[in-house]
């Protein structure tokens, strides 16, 4: 009897203890939302994380309002970093799926952003009267800029998938028979005079030959070894126009590597910690220049929309120098393209459009009145290319062009 009621005892306690430790549990992300004890790091998934609930002040806000405080709270819930990276980790390495909809695991963990993998597909083929667009708008930009003195470039740069398409997963496969990338390159050289440059070729070359991949596994871009292969089929373009421009050799610099674990995709995944990928630094076995390029703030005309990530619109100086000048109009994809290029320009002015990208907003009239370039570049990524054709700008051209 007495052992019984000591088991009983026992039990009671040991179920007060997991009632404890779980009301605990449950309440530690009330709990960190007001004292922020999750020691996790801040989890960056590359998106807008929802805001908090308007204040209520009439019946259509009071309906409006639960909604927005659950969006608000899936979002800021305490320990919720550690939560996702948790389930990221599992996801991932536990049983080599993606825990969300917006990255796409292919072979040996390689990651793709799910609307490259969309774009692959070429479900969606440019219609003849998007192609003319494109044509009507790149050669208006262009005798705009000869008008100034000015050449101009249009520059396309492959996607990952484009280049390893074998690293997708064997359920992905191409519907069409062409992709956009394909057509429009197409169209411009048959029916065009403005210079299209596509950088596929340098890219499968560089691939052949390179001792390691040229676009990161874990992320979106093309790695410093690309940028490279890259950089050197523009300044070979750019060469027919400015002698200056001389494309240097992978042989003029030394090549050192370092773990990186900054990925876009791998972060978004939570898992960035665990992937695997690196940083490539090119640094020169003798001076380019005797003056180095330095980086300088870009003081925008009035009226230009800044970029949400300022240090990614700016420029960069050789002084004293009489090299060219340019601009380029680009994406995140032109980053890497920043450390070979600048060598080459008195002063070169990288201009990020204020959103991901919007074919509506890469080209700015203002600000090439104002810097007087020799040479203006627009790259774009190739995915970028499944949105809508950029639009017409009023770009007052000479008569009889």
């Amino acid at each position: 009897m007495t052992s019984e009621r000591g088991m009983t005892r026992t039990t009671r306690t040991v179920d007060a203890v997991l009632i404890a430790i779980f009301l605990a549990v449950i309440a530690l992300p009330l709990v960190d939302s007001w004292l922020h004890i999750d020691p996790t790091p801040a989890l960056d998934e590359l998106r807008t994380k929802a805001p908090s609930p308007s204040p209520v002040s009439s019946f259509g806000d009071l309906e409006k309002f639960p909604s927005q405080f659950e969006a608000y709270f899936d979002d800021h819930f305490g320990f919720r970093d550690l939560l996702v990276r948790a389930y990221g980790t599992a996801m991932l390495f536990g049983f080599g799926l993606s825990p969300t909809h917006r990255v796409v695991v292919g072979k040996n963990r390689w990651l793709f952003a799910d609307d490259e993998v969309l774009y692959y597909r070429s479900e969606s083929p440019f219609s003849a009267d998007d192609l003319d667009q494109w044509r009507r708008v790149l050669e208006r930009r262009q005798d705009w800029l000869a008008d100034r003195g000015c050449r101009y470039l249009f520059v396309i740069a492959p996607n990952k998938s484009t280049i390893y398409p074998e690293m997708l997963p064997g359920t992905v496969r191409r519907v069409g028979p062409q992709s956009r990338f394909d057509q429009l390159v197409a169209y411009l050289r048959e029916r065009s005079r403005v210079p299209v440059l596509d950088l596929r070729p340098a890219l499968v070359e560089a691939k052949a030959a390179a001792d390691g991949p040229i676009y990161h596994p874990t992320d979106t871009h093309w790695n410093e070894r690309g940028a490279f292969a890259g950089y050197r089929q523009i300044a070979t373009a750019l060469h027919e126009w400015l002698p200056s421009v001389v494309p240097r050799n992978e042989s003029d610099f030394r090549l050192r590597s370092e773990p990186w674990s900054g990925s876009d995709l791998g972060r978004m995944t939570g898992a960035e910690r665990l992937l695997h990928d690196e940083i490539i630094h090119y640094s020169a076995r003798r001076a380019l220049r005797p003056l180095r390029a330095k980086r300088k703030d870009l003081e925008l005309p009035k009226g230009i929309l800044l970029s949400p990530e300022p240090d990614r619109t700016f420029a960069t100086e050789i002084e004293g120098s009489d090299f060219p000048r340019g601009i380029i109009f680009r994406d995140s994809f032109a980053d890497a393209l920043v450390p070979f290029l600048q060598q080459h320009f008195s002063r070169l002015a990288w201009f990020r459009a204020a959103y991901r990208y919007d074919p509506e907003s890469p080209f700015e009239p203002a600000l090439v009145e104002r810097e007087h370039p020799d040479v203006v570049i627009t790259e774009i990524v190739e995915r970028y290319l499944y949105g809508p054709p950029p639009r017409m700008l009023d770009l007052p051209i000479t008569p009889g062009r």
